[in-house]
């Protein structure tokens, strides 16, 4: 699972960088990250999150729902948040992940 969510960011930010051919962004330097599933330290919201586009259904247009992504490192780690957003989710499902069920 953690592979697949690692997976995923870097899709993303690899997505993120095509639209915008010969930019490079640079990874910020965080300190004092705690992890515990929240991103609300004062380092995450001093990092702009990652510009983001759509692959599939409108190729290169905003994103339909609100998703931050920011990356950030220190001397021994690389970090990555994601905040998504969603203006409806009472339409959120979760699908099974069980294999030949």
């Amino acid at each position: 699972m953690k592979l697949c969510i690692g997976l995923g960011i870097c899709l993303c930010f690899s997505w993120a960088l095509r639209a915008q051919p010969g930019s490079l962004y640079p990874i910020p330097r965080i300190d004092n990250v705690v992890l515990d599933g929240r991103v609300d330290e004062p380092g995450w919201e001093a990092i702009e999150p990652v510009p983001l586009v759509q692959y599939e259904p409108a190729y290169g247009e905003p994103p339909t729902e609100r998703t931050e992504i920011r990356f950030a490192h220190d001397d021994d780690f690389f970090y990555a948040s994601i905040r998504a957003y969603d203006s409806d989710p009472s339409g959120i499902r979760a699908n099974t992940l069980y294999r030949d069920r």
